[in-house]
Protein backbone atom coordinates (compact mmCIF):
# COMPACT_ATOMS: atom_id res chain seq x y z
CA UNK A 1 0.00 0.00 0.00
CA UNK A 2 1.15 3.50 -0.80
CA UNK A 3 0.29 6.49 0.33
CA UNK A 4 0.54 10.31 -0.88
CA UNK A 5 -0.90 13.98 -0.33
CA UNK A 6 -1.15 16.89 -1.74
CA UNK A 7 2.12 18.24 -0.26
CA UNK A 8 4.11 14.89 -1.61
CA UNK A 9 5.69 14.75 -5.19
CA UNK A 10 5.82 10.70 -4.55
CA UNK A 11 3.79 7.99 -2.99
CA UNK A 12 5.45 6.75 -0.43
CA UNK A 13 4.99 2.73 1.02
CA UNK A 14 3.00 2.37 4.14
CA UNK A 15 3.05 -1.56 4.65
CA UNK A 16 3.38 -4.72 3.46
CA UNK A 17 2.03 -8.16 5.08
CA UNK A 18 0.56 -11.46 4.38
CA UNK A 19 -2.45 -12.90 4.88
CA UNK A 20 -3.19 -16.59 4.48
CA UNK A 21 -5.99 -17.36 1.49
CA UNK A 22 -9.19 -16.84 3.13
CA UNK A 23 -12.25 -14.56 3.30
CA UNK A 24 -11.30 -11.08 5.17
CA UNK A 25 -12.35 -7.25 5.50
CA UNK A 26 -9.82 -4.54 4.71
CA UNK A 27 -8.80 -1.17 4.55
CA UNK A 28 -6.49 1.26 5.52
CA UNK A 29 -4.85 1.26 9.15
CA UNK A 30 -3.25 4.27 10.22
CA UNK A 31 -1.99 5.83 13.34
CA UNK A 32 -3.21 9.23 14.61
CA UNK A 33 -0.07 11.73 16.14
CA UNK A 34 0.27 12.67 19.44
CA UNK A 35 -0.05 16.58 18.51
CA UNK A 36 -3.08 18.13 17.41
CA UNK A 37 -3.15 19.25 13.58
CA UNK A 38 -3.09 16.48 11.23
CA UNK A 39 -5.99 16.23 8.49
CA UNK A 40 -6.19 13.05 6.37
CA UNK A 41 -8.37 12.23 3.42
CA UNK A 42 -9.12 8.92 1.98
CA UNK A 43 -10.70 9.50 -1.83
CA UNK A 44 -9.83 6.12 -3.00
CA UNK A 45 -9.62 2.74 -2.49
CA UNK A 46 -8.25 -0.44 -5.00
CA UNK A 47 -6.89 -3.41 -4.71
CA UNK A 48 -4.72 -3.85 -7.21
CA UNK A 49 -2.12 -6.73 -8.47
CA UNK A 50 1.26 -6.80 -6.14
CA UNK A 51 4.11 -4.19 -6.99
CA UNK A 52 6.75 -6.65 -9.06
CA UNK A 53 9.54 -4.04 -7.83
CA UNK A 54 8.81 -5.46 -3.87
CA UNK A 55 7.56 -8.97 -4.35
CA UNK A 56 9.91 -9.70 -7.40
Amino acid sequence: MSAGGERDTDWRLVRIARFPHTDARIGPMVCAPSRPGLRATFTDWRVTAPDAALHG
